[in-house]
C-alpha cells in the first residue's frame, strides 16, 4: 500500500508532467484524496486529464503529436524520440483514446531513465517547495500565474545548480503573489452604496 508521502509525490508528479507547473495546495489536496479513496485509478486519471487547463494545453499543442511533445518538454526539457518507443508509439495510443493523455504522462514518467529521472525528480522537488510556500504564506496562486509557474520549473534540469536556481525563482515568484486576506462581510445599502479597497495591502477576493 502506498504511503501518504508516495501519494503526494505521485499527485505532484502529475501536475509537473501533465500541466508543467507546481500544484496549487487545494488542487493537490483534492487529487490526493481522489487517489487515496478511489478504487478506480484509471478513472481518476481520466478525470485529471479532462480539465479546462487541459483544454488550454490542447489548444496550444494543436494535435496529438504536439501534446506528446509537450509532455516531454514539461518533464525532461526535450522533445521525444521519433521512434516506436517515443513520439510515434504514444501518438498512436492517444489517437485511439483521446482520454489517455494523463495515463500516458504517468507511463512516460515511470519509464524515464538516465538524466530524465533526475530532471523529473528535481522538478518535483522544486514544485513541492513551491506548493508548500504558497500554502504557508496564504498566497493567491491563480490561473493567470500558470505561465510564470511553468517558467520556474523550466529552469530545472539534472544539475544541482538548476535546482538552486529553481528554488530561488520559486521563492521569488511566490513572494510576489498577492496574499489572501481573512474573510468577512460588508453590507451595502442606500447609505453605504460602495465599498472601497484602495487602502488594502493585499488582494481582495
Amino acid at each position: 500500500m502506498a504511503t501518504n508521502e508516495e501519494i503526494v509525490a505521485a499527485a505532484q508528479q502529475l501536475y509537473v508532467s501533465y500541466y508543467g507547473r507546481p500544484a496549487d495546495p487545494e488542487g493537490l489536496a483534492f487529487w490526493i484524496a481522489e487517489f487515496t479513496e478511489s478504487d478506480n485509478v484509471d478513472q481518476v486519471l481520466v478525470d485529471f486529464g479532462t480539465s479546462d487547463e487541459y483544454l488550454a494545453i490542447l489548444e496550444d499543442a494543436g494535435d496529438t503529436e504536439g501534446l506528446i511533445t509537450q509532455l516531454y518538454q514539461f518533464m525532461f526539457n526535450r522533445d521525444p524520440d521519433a521512434d516506436e518507443e517515443g513520439l510515434a508509439f504514444y501518438t498512436e495510443i492517444l489517437d485511439a483514446d483521446p482520454d489517455a493523455l494523463a495515463s500516458i504522462a504517468l507511463d512516460i514518467a515511470n519509464g524515464a531513465t538516465g538524466d530524465d529521472v533526475t530532471i523529473l525528480e528535481n522538478k518535483i522537488g522544486v514544485a513541492n517547495s513551491f506548493t508548500a510556500d504558497v500554502e504557508e504564506s496564504g498566497s493567491l496562486y491563480q490561473e493567470s500565474d500558470i505561465a510564470g509557474a511553468q517558467g520556474v520549473l523550466a529552469l530545472v534540469d539534472a544539475s544541482d545548480e538548476s535546482v538552486a536556481a529553481g528554488e530561488a525563482a520559486s521563492t521569488a515568484f511566490v513572494g510576489a503573489l498577492p496574499q489572501e486576506v481573512a474573510g468577512g462581510e460588508y453590507t451595502l445599502d442606500e447609505d453605504n452604496a460602495t465599498a472601497s479597497y484602495e487602502a488594502a495591502t493585499a488582494a481582495v477576493t
